[in-house]
Parts: C-alpha cells; sequence; structure tokens
C-alpha cells in the first residue's frame, strides 16, 4: 500500500528531471579553442576572404600567419562546407576516403590545405563542394573533432568565390608602363596599380557609366554586362607629375557579346632628367666649365645670331689660347643671355647650345627620351631621344637661319626648341619607371562628348 502511494510520486520526481535535462544545456563542454583561416595557394595570406575560384582556397590556422592567435587542440579534425547560415550542406570530408584530413600538432596545422581537394559534394560525392545558393558567393568552412560538427567542439570562417560571369559578359585589360614609349607592352614593362577605367553605354537601357581602378597586376573588369555596345576610356591624372598616354585612350564601339578582346593602354610620366638651363650656363658655376674644347665644339654646329649670321663663340681651333678661351666665354654668355624669339632660329640656337653643354659634361644622357611633340625625329606619340632632337635642332638651323616670319620652318623650329627648353628645365624626360598616381578631387570626365 505504502509502495503504491510512495510510485506516483517516484515517477513525477523522475519526469521532472528528465524535462530540466532537456531544457537546460550541457554547459560543462568548453567551447574548442584555437582559429582557423582561409588562404591562397601562397598559404601566406591570412583571411583573404574573397578568392577567384572554390578551387582557390586553402585552409590553414593557428599563430603561423596569426600572431597571438591560440592553437586547435592537437589532434585530427573533420571538415565541411555550409551556405553562410549552415543550413545547407555543401560539402564534406565525413565519408571521404579520409575522413579527417586537417591534422594538428603542437597548435598547428601541418600541412596548408586546398578544400575543394579534402571534401566531397553533398549532391553526388564527387571531389569537391557545391556552389553555394548564397547570391553573394558566400560560404562557410567548418573545422570539428566531431563529426556531427556541434558548436563547442567547431571552428568556422566564412569567404567568398566571385561568381563566374557569363560567358561574353566581361570587358577587361590591363595597364603598362610603357618604358620605350612604342605603344606596345614588351616583356620586362611593369603594370601600373591605381589606374582609373570609365565603361559608358549609348544602347543599354538604364546602364550608367562605371569607373574600376586596376588592381596590382594593373588589371581592370567589368564583369556582368548586359548584351549592347560599350566604350572604355582611361582616367588620366590632372595632378602633378604629367602622365602621357603612349596607346590610345578610348576604345569604342565594344559589342558585348561577343568581342572577347581585352585592352591594353600604356602610360608614361616626365619629369627631371639632369638638364640645365640656359641661365647656368651664363652664370660663374656653368662658365667655369666651360672649356675651350667646348667652344671649338659650339663653333662646329649651326648656331646664329639675332640676324640670322653663323655664330662662332670662339677664335684659334682647334687649340685656343687661354686669352681666345677667356674672350670665348664672355662672347657666349652675352650671346645666350640676349637670345629672344623674334627670330627663332636665334632662340632655338641658345637652348640647343644649352643642352649640348649638358650632354658634354654629363648631366644629360643623350639617349635619354624625351617628349618632342612636332620634332621631326618624334614617333607618332612624340617622343624621341635627346641625341635626335638636337640632331633635329642643327638640320633646320643649318637650312633656315632666319625665321622671323611665320611659316612651317618657323613653327617646326619652335616645336624642337621649346622641346630643349623643357629639357633643359627637367620637366619633359619620360622617367624609367610609374610616379605617383596623384587622381584630383574630380577628373574631367573621359567620355567623349
Amino acid at each position: 500500500m505504502k509502495l503504491r502511494l510512495r510510485l506516483p510520486k517516484l515517477m513525477g520526481l523522475l519526469v521532472l528531471i528528465f524535462t530540466l535535462l532537456l531544457i537546460v544545456p550541457n554547459s560543462g563542454a568548453a567551447p574548442l579553442p584555437g582559429a582557423i583561416f582561409t588562404t591562397d595557394s601562397s598559404c601566406t595570406q591570412v583571411d583573404g576572404n574573397i578568392y577567384l575560384s572554390k578551387d582557390a582556397v586553402y585552409l590553414n590556422g593557428g599563430p603561423q600567419h596569426h600572431p597571438g592567435a591560440a592553437g586547435l587542440p592537437d589532434g585530427v579534425y573533420f571538415v565541411q562546407v555550409t551556405n553562410p547560415s549552415g543550413s545547407v550542406l555543401l560539402g564534406t570530408s565525413v565519408g571521404s576516403s579520409n575522413p579527417t584530413p586537417v591534422t594538428v600538432s603542437s597548435g598547428l596545422f601541418t600541412a596548408c590545405l586546398q578544400l575543394s581537394s579534402i571534401v566531397i559534394k553533398a549532391s553526388d560525392g564527387t571531389p569537391g563542394y557545391d556552389d553555394t545558393p548564397n547570391s553573394g558567393g558566400e560560404y562557410k568552412v567548418w573545422i570539428s573533432s566531431d563529426s556531427s560538427f556541434t558548436n563547442n567542439s567547431t571552428k568556422t570562417d566564412n569567404f567568398k568565390v566571385r561568381p563566374t560571369p557569363p560567358p561574353g559578359s566581361v570587358i577587361t585589360g590591363f595597364k603598362f608602363y610603357d618604358a620605350n614609349v612604342n605603344g606596345v607592352f614588351d616583356p620586362g614593362e611593369l603594370a601600373i596599380e591605381g589606374w582609373r577605367f570609365t565603361l559608358w553605354s549609348t544602347t543599354v537601357p538604364g546602364f550608367e557609366s562605371y569607373t574600376d581602378t586596376t588592381d596590382a597586376n594593373g588589371v581592370y573588369i567589368f564583369e556582368n554586362l548586359n548584351p549592347g555596345t560599350y566604350g572604355l576610356c582611361e582616367v588620366l591624372p590632372q595632378a602633378a607629375p604629367t602622365w602621357l598616354p603612349t596607346t590610345r585612350t578610348i576604345v569604342f564601339p565594344i559589342n558585348v557579346p561577343p568581342d572577347p578582346s581585352t585592352f591594353q593602354f600604356g602610360n608614361v610620366c616626365l619629369g627631371s632628367g639632369g638638364g640645365l638651363t640656359l641661365g647656368f650656363w651664363s652664370n660663374k658655376n656653368g662658365q667655369a666649365l666651360i672649356n675651350g674644347a667646348d667652344l671649338c665644339e659650339l663653333n662646329n654646329l649651326n648656331l646664329v645670331n639675332g640676324n640670322g649670321s653663323p655664330f662662332d663663340p670662339v677664335l684659334g681651333c682647334t687649340t685656343p689660347t687661354n686669352t681666345q678661351v677667356s674672350a670665348g666665354k664672355t662672347n657666349f654668355r652675352n650671346w645666350i643671355l640676349s637670345a629672344t624669339a623674334t627670330n627663332m632660329a636665334y632662340m632655338l640656337s641658345a637652348q640647343y647650345a644649352a643642352m649640348t653643354l649638358n650632354v658634354f659634361h654629363g648631366f644629360v644622357d643623350p639617349n635619354a627620351l624625351v617628349y618632342a611633340p612636332g620634332a621631326p625625329s618624334a614617333n607618332a606619340v612624340g617622343f624621341t631621344t635627346i641625341a635626335a632632337l638636337l640632331n633635329d635642332a642643327n638640320t633646320t638651323l643649318g637650312t633656315n637661319s632666319n625665321t622671323t616670319s611665320a611659316g612651317p620652318a618657323r613653327t617646326l623650329q619652335e616645336a624642337i626648341k621649346n622641346a630643349l627648353d623643357h629639357a633643359n628645365n627637367n620637366v619633359n624626360f619620360v622617367q624609367p619607371q610609374a610616379c605617383d598616381i596623384n587622381y584630383a578631387i574630380t577628373e574631367p570626365s573621359c567620355i567623349p562628348q
């Protein structure tokens, strides 16, 4: 009788305990310590986050490349890949030939592992993992000491894979530093990072212009484009230093699809090259450098005075006396200080003489490239060498010593004079490598109006 009275109470107590066990979580298991992260094939990048393909994602962990990070407990681990919320299984090592592909020893991964090679697809069991249903291309990778991937036994990391664009829907290319100014990308020439390109369309409804900036490889890319006709242009920086194109700056039209071409754009920047001015060669520092050999060499050039007559600064060549050299230096100083552009041949002669002295004394490399639009020796985009520019000057002065009147000869001499003037003032030399790219707050649009 007592037994029947106590049994219902005992059963009620057991039911209560069982209910409490269901409601109260097991807080005794400590969360798994340590850190994991995705990386690229170099296995040096930490948390790269965005990858070009699923095969480009590698798995690592611990403090090797993540200072201060704790390592996972030593042991072996299961791996799975899901969508970001974990609700859709995309790939797993469970059931594969190697269910626990991750090994940790002394808190460190024993190998950096390509994720697609250590899991099998949830859809069909083939190597790799399925595409995420997430519209942003986001995935979550899990590492766990438990094949059921319970929270306290698991570490996770999210990453993104750039979706593969439909065929024919990409316009891309790259920017390079055209060091030899020939308008062609040559072996050894370097990419330019941080250059802006703008894409526009005249036929795609609702399409606005978009701008992309080149990456470390000089690559720009416009993806997921609707069919239509597009135009592409590079945005030239307006702030110093001076940048000049060596190729076309606009490509139009570009048909999408089927145009598969990539478009290359070359540029160079201008700056110093050792030039010294007319003022230097007329002051005491420049005068101190000039010697008899210099003056005799100037005699051999087609230099002219303001009235078009030949200018020979020194007598007694090839071995002038000290007195003749002193007089010659005074003649040269007075001549170069008096130069004007009334007779363009005179002003050209002065700039020509100054650059000749710059070369004689090793301040300027005769093979240096300069921007000289309009010079006879300039290439299609306006570049030539100092040596060729000096030859241009001597040739035109030999045939046109008096260009006071407007006409083709004066125009030609002015173009050569301007280029030499800029070189003597150190502003038009092609630099051996890319300068800083300084975009202004608002750049003029490169889209043709």
